[in-house]
């Protein structure tokens, strides 16, 4: 049985490249809320005796989709445009998210969000929350109450880490991708090196030496939940050096990525056993320099 039927100038798309306008065209809706059909006239959506709903001249347009949207940054929209990221997520981003362990403010907070995104035609979002479940929780359940559709999720890292200078391409690519800052543990001083920094050390597998790893204090914070990565991965040296790094800020490691990882090496079981996630795109399970021949490992 139809519920309403709206008319007004119809502007919507088929297909990726190609509008369909109709004027004074007229929308059908079910009565579970979805669109049953669209047409230039009543009898050919069989909609005769339906409630009709005429918005004269005024353009009717499907709803808009956000795919990339920060609710707890709300608050922060056009505070501080001059300013470079990281001082902008320093200063502005990391106060206010992790005041949305507060419940109650987190409700005040994504209330305003899902109303003003319904007020503006945006009724379907990929949306990115805080660390706090309590509160993404919260965010979910006014979508639902909203009739809107949304994509929740918690956010699982704010920052990615890695070591100089190989592993500095992969985390610049994942930085970008999921739109977070990346920071790099240098392991030679420079002459714009600071005293306050975090340092530890580990062993190179591939140079046969120590060396000291560091990140300078205001890169890595307690609030930090960090993605690490790198190249390869060995006896696991490196890694634990930057674990030790995220543990003396205290951060919590939200994961550990390598582009390849050498499996007949210690360094990727040990990490495992110790209860980190740890993904690897390759890992070789044995060379032979006799043969020239490498064996993947089965994933």
């Amino acid at each position: 049985m139809m519920k309403k039927v709206y008319k007004a100038h119809i502007l919507y798309t088929k297909e990726q490249n190609r509008f369909e306008v109709l004027e004074n065209g007229y929308i059908a809706v079910g009565a579970d809320g979805r669109v049953t059909g669209v047409a230039a006239d009543l009898a050919s959506l069989d909609g005769e005796g339906a409630e009709v709903t005429d918005f004269g001249d005024r353009l009717l347009i499907p709803a808009m989709n956000d795919l990339h949207v920060h609710a707890p940054q709300y608050r922060n929209q056009g505070i501080a445009m001059d300013l470079e990221l990281m001082p902008w997520l320093k200063q502005y981003t990391f106060p206010e998210e992790m005041k949305f362990a507060d419940t109650g403010y987190a409700e005040r907070m994504y209330r305003r969000f899902v109303r003003d995104l319904w007020h503006f035609g945006t009724m379907r979002a990929c949306v990115f929350a805080t660390t706090h479940t309590a509160g993404t929780r919260l965010l979910m359940q006014l979508f639902r109450e909203a009739g809107m559709g949304a994509l929740v999720g918690k956010v699982a890292m704010n920052r990615v880490l890695t070591i100089e200078s190989s592993g500095i391409a992969i985390a610049t690519m994942l930085g970008n991708l999921y739109d977070v800052p990346v920071v790099f543990a240098k392991k030679s001083e420079t002459a714009n090196s600071t005293d306050d920094k975090y340092v530890s050390k580990a062993f190179s597998f591939t140079h046969k030496k120590m060396n000291s790893v560091f990140v300078s204090r205001p890169y890595l914070h307690p609030t930090d939940r960090v993605l690490i990565v790198d190249d390869f991965l060995a006896d696991g040296q490196a890694v634990h050096s930057l674990i030790d790094l995220v543990r003396q800020a205290g951060g919590e490691v939200a994961g550990i990525g390598i582009a390849v990882e050498k499996g007949q090496q210690k360094g990727g079981r040990l990490l495992r056993e110790e209860g980190y996630r740890l993904e690897s795109l390759a890992i070789i399970e044995e060379m032979d320099w006799q043969t020239q021949s490498i064996r993947f490992r089965e994933q």
